[in-house]
C-alpha cells in the first residue's frame, strides 16, 4: 500500500487509532455480547500485492528501520500459490468475506493497464473459482490505486473495464446495492477520476476510500464510518514507509536510528489486541453493511492481523470471536497452519525455537526472563467453567491435565466449586468438544492433607492399576474463593479404570514437604514417566524466602505403591520462579521438552504469566538458558496476562498444548477456562545457545503407559 504521506498526518492518525471515537447511531454491545450474536454483514479486509518479488520494499523496511513485527510465514511471495492458499485459509478463520485485493505494484512498479499480468490476481482468482469444498466462501472486490500518486484517466478507465468485462460476471465477486463494488483509493484529488466515477455510476458501484477525515467516502483508519461501512484496524504506524519514501523515492537523508526506535510506540499502540477489540466492538455497535479490517499484510503501516511470529493468530481469532463465529470459523482452525520459520520457496516442518525479537520481558525484582520463543498456534478455549455436575466448576476451571488412552481424550482439571477445589474429569475424542463427568476425588476428613483440597492429578498406567498422584493441602483462602494454600504435598489414589472410580491410599506417602529443602513450603505432583526399571517425576517444590521462590526437582522411584526419594537438587535455580510440568520426547534430534508455568510479577502481585518451556538431551541436566516462551499475552488469543498451568498430548504430527486462563486482562485465580494451543512437529531447537553446544547424553524416551 503507498500513500503520500507526511509527520503529522502519521502521528494523527497514529493517536485517533487508539481513542475511542463516539459513532452515530451505537447500540449498545459488549464483548460477551459480541461473541453471541452473529454480524449478519459483510466483514471486508484489505490485502496488498506488494509481494510478488522480493524487491526492497516488500520486506526491506522491516530489516532497515527494526519493524517490531515479523510474517508467521517467513519473507513470503504471493505469487507463490501456497502462500496465497494459506492466506484465504486464515482469512476464513478470521471469519472475513470479501477480499479487498489492492492492485497497487510497487517494485516493479505496474500499472492498471498491467492488471492481467498480475500473477497475485490471477491466483486469487484461479482460489475463488473453485470454493466447491469450502463451508465459507470468500469473495473479491478490486481496489484502484497508484503508489504515491494518481493513475492516469486512460489508466483507470482500464482498470474500470477489466472488473467490468472479466471479473463482475463472476459469481466470486462482490456486489453492493446490486452492481459490482470497486474501492477507489486517490493520493490527492482528480476531476479526470471523478468524470469517469461518473460515467461508470450505472455499471458499478464506486466507493472513495481516504485517511483523510475531510474527504468525502469511506475511511481508511478505524474506528471511523457510518451504517454503510464502518473501519477497523489494529494500530497504524506508517513510520517504515514513511523513511522508505524519504531516502529512497525523495532522496532524502534521514535520522535511521529514529525511526528504528519507532517500532516499539507501534507495539504499544496495539495494547496487546485491544484496540483491535475495541474498534471491533463500535463496528459492532453501529451494526454496518461492512465492517472493513484496513489491513491483512500491510506490514508497512504496522496495521496487519496476518499470523505473525510475536502474536501468532491472535488478532485472526479476536476477529472471528467478536464478530460472533467462532464456531462456523472452527473448521479451519482444525488444521495446523505453517508455523514460524518457513522459508520462501521451500516447505518447512515442526516449530523451531527462535530469538526474541520484541521488547525484552522485564521483571520488578529482577527475576529471569526468556530470551528465546518457540510460538504455539492459540486455538482458543476449550473447556468453559459453570456448568459442571453439582456446580463443581461454578468458580472456575483450571490446572489441565490431558492424556490420551484408547479411543478417549482424558481431562482432569481443578473445579473450584463452593466447597473448594477438587480434581474433575472431561473426556472428549477430537478435545475440543468436551464430556464433564464430575469430581473424581473428595475432600479428605479432618486431620488429613487433603481435607482442603485434592486436586491437580497425575496418573500412571502400570498395565495392572491406574496410578494417581495428587496434590493435599490442609489450608485455603477464606470464603468464597476456597483458592488451596500452603503447604502442598503429594498423595496417592489408585484404580482399575481411567474413568475411576478412585480409592486413596492414605497409607502410601509419596513425598512430603522437608524443612531447609528448595521443597519446603511446597512438593506437589507432576509428569510422570518410567526410566529403566525404576520411575521419574518431575514435581514443584517452593521455599518461602522473601517472598515465594519456586522451581521443579525430580522424585525417584522402584515403586509406585512406596515413598519416593528426591534429588538434593533442582534441575534448574528457584530464581526461575516455574511450576507444574508436562514433558515430550522428540524423537527426530532425542530432545526431552518439558513444559512449565512461569510465575511473573508487576504491581499486581505475583500471577502465572506464561507457558514455558525447557530443552535437553539428558534428563538429569537441564541448562536455565535454554529455555523459551511458548505461550503468553502475545500469542494467545483470549487472555492477555494470565496464562496457567499447561499439558501437553502428541496428536499425529501436532502437539496439544492445554492451558488455563482468565481471560481479558484478569490475573484472577478464579472465573478461569480451559484453552489449547498447537505446536507442529517435530519441535526444533536452535542449532547454540548460550555459547554452548546443545548436544548432551542421551537418556531414553519416556513411557507414560506401560
Amino acid at each position: 500500500m503507498g500513500k503520500i504521506r507526511i509527520a503529522a498526518i502519521i502521528a494523527g492518525l497514529s493517536l485517533a487509532s487508539t481513542v475511542r471515537v463516539p459513532i452515530p447511531g451505537q447500540s449498545p454491545m459488549d464483548a460477551g455480547a459480541a461473541e453471541k450474536t452473529r454480524y449478519q454483514g459483510r466483514v471486508a479486509i484489505w490485502y496488498g500485492s506488494h509481494f510478488e518479488d522480493t524487491a526492497s520494499h516488500d520486506w526491506g523496511p522491516i530489516k532497515e528501520w527494526n519493524g517490531p513485527f515479523h510474517p508467521l510465514l517467513g519473507e513470503y511471495k504471493t505469487s507463490d500459490p501456497e502462500i496465497v492458499r494459506q492466506h484465504l485459509r486464515w482469512l476464513r478463520r478470521a471469519g472475513v468475506d470479501v477480499i479487498f485485493y489492492d492492485v497497487c505494484r510497487i517494485q516493479p512498479e505496474l500499472t492498471l493497464l498491467e492488471l492481467p499480468k498480475q500473477k497475485t490476481l490471477q491466483l486469487i482468482v484461479e482460489e475463488l473459482s473453485h470454493q466447491e469444498g469450502e463451508t465459507r466462501k470468500l469473495q473479491l472486490v478490486l481496489w484502484l490505486e497508484k503508489w504515491n500518486a494518481n493513475p492516469t484517466a486512460e489508466q483507470y478507465r482500464f482498470g474500470l473495464e477489466y472488473i467490468r468485462e472479466r471479473l463482475a460476471q463472476n459469481a466470486f465477486y462482490f456486489r453492493l446495492d446490486g452492481k459490482p463494488l470497486v474501492v477507489t483509493y486517490l493520493n490527492g484529488a482528480s476531476s479526470e477520476i471523478d468524470a469517469l466515477d461518473r460515467e461508470y455510476a450505472p455499471f458499478l458501484t464506486i466507493r472513495r476510500l481516504s485517511p483523510y477525515p475531510n474527504v468525502k467516502g469511506w475511511r481508511y483508519f478505524g474506528p471511523a464510518g457510518d451504517a454503510e461501512c464502518m473501519t477497523v484496524n489494529p494500530g497504524a504506524d506508517g513510520f517504515m514507509e514513511e523513511a522508505f519514501i524519504a531516502k529512497y523515492v525523495n532522496k532524502q537523508t534521514i535520522d535511521g536510528e529514529a525511526y528504528r526506535q519507532r517500532g516499539r510506540a507501534a507495539v504499544e499502540q496495539r495494547a496487546g489486541g485491544k484496540t483491535f477489540e475495541d474498534q471491533l466492538l463500535q463496528a459492532r455497535r453501529v451494526d454496518p453493511k461492512i465492517i472493513f479490517i484496513s489491513g491483512w499484510n500491510d506490514w508497512a503501516w504496522c496495521l496487519q492481523i496476518e499470523p505473525a511470529k510475536e502474536y501468532g493468530f491472535q488478532y485472526v481469532d479476536i476477529a472471528a470471536r467478536l464478530l460472533g463465529r467462532e464456531a462456523e470459523t472452527r473448521p479451519y482452525r482444525d488444521r495446523a497452519p505453517v508455523p514460524s520459520g518457513r522459508s520462501p520457496g521451500r516447505a518447512i516442518q515442526g516449530t523451531r525455537v527462535v530469538a526474541d525479537v520484541g521488547p525484552p520481558k522485564a521483571y520488578r525484582d529482577g527475576r529471569p526472563a526468556a530470551r528465546f520463543r518457540l510460538d504455539a498456534i492459540d486455538d482458543g478455549r476449550v473447556l468453559r467453567h459453570g456448568d459442571g455436575p453439582g456446580r463443581c466448576d461454578a468458580l472456575g476451571a483450571r490446572e489441565a491435565i490431558v492424556f490420551a488412552w484408547k479411543d478417549d481424550y482424558f481431562l482432569h482439571y481443578d473445579g473450584a466449586g463452593p466447597k473448594g477445589w477438587l480434581a474433575c474429569l472431561a473426556t472428549s475424542k477430537d478435545l475440543r468438544n468436551w464430556t464433564k463427568h464430575g469430581p473424581v476425588l473428595d475432600f479428605g476428613p479432618q486431620g488429613q492433607m487433603d481435607s482442603a483440597s485434592a486436586s491437580s492429578p497425575w496418573v500412571y498406567h502400570d498395565a495392572r492399576r491406574w496410578h494417581m498422584f495428587y496434590l493435599g493441602t490442609p489450608n485455603t483462602s477464606p470464603a468464597p474463593d476456597l483458592v488451596p494454600s500452603f503447604p502442598y504435598v503429594t498423595m496417592k489414589a489408585q484404580s482399575r479404570s481411567p474413568f475411576g472410580p478412585w480409592e486413596k491410599q492414605y497409607g502410601v506417602v509419596p513425598f512430603m514437604t522437608k524443612p531447609g529443602t528448595y521443597y519446603a513450603t511446597t512438593a506437589s505432583p507432576g509428569h510422570v514417566l518410567r526410566s529403566g526399571s525404576g520411575y521419574l517425576m518431575f514435581f514443584s517444590g517452593s521455599v518461602l524466602s522473601r517472598g515465594i521462590k519456586r522451581t521443579l526437582g525430580i522424585a525417584r522411584t522402584n515403586d509406585l505403591d512406596r515413598a519416593w526419594t528426591l534429588d538434593p537438587e533442582p534441575i534448574v535455580p528457584l530464581e526461575e520462579q516455574i511450576e507444574n510440568s508436562s514433558l515430550y520426547y522428540e524423537k527426530a534430534d532425542k530432545t526431552w521438552w518439558l513444559f512449565t508455568n512461569h510465575i511473573g510479577i508487576d504491581k499486581r502481585g505475583e500471577y502465572t504469566d506464561a507457558v514455558w518451556v525447557y530443552w535437553t538431551h539428558d534428563l538429569a541436566k537441564w541448562d536455565r538458558e535454554q529455555k523459551a516462551v511458548v505461550l503468553d499475552g502475545r500469542n494467545c488469543s483470549w487472555s492477555k496476562d494470565g496464562i496457567g498451568m499447561p499439558s501437553v498430548v502428541q496428536v499425529g504430527r501436532r502437539l496439544a498444548v492445554f492451558y488455563d486462563a482468565p481471560g481479558g486482562t484478569s490475573v484472577s485465580h478464579m472465573e478461569r477456562d480451559i484453552g489449547l494451543a498447537w505446536l507442529n512437529l517435530p519441535l526444533v531447537r536452535p542449532e547454540r545457545s548460550s555459547g554452548k553446544e546443545l548436544r548432551q547424553p542421551f537418556v531414553g524416551p519416556d513411557r507414560l503407559f506401560d
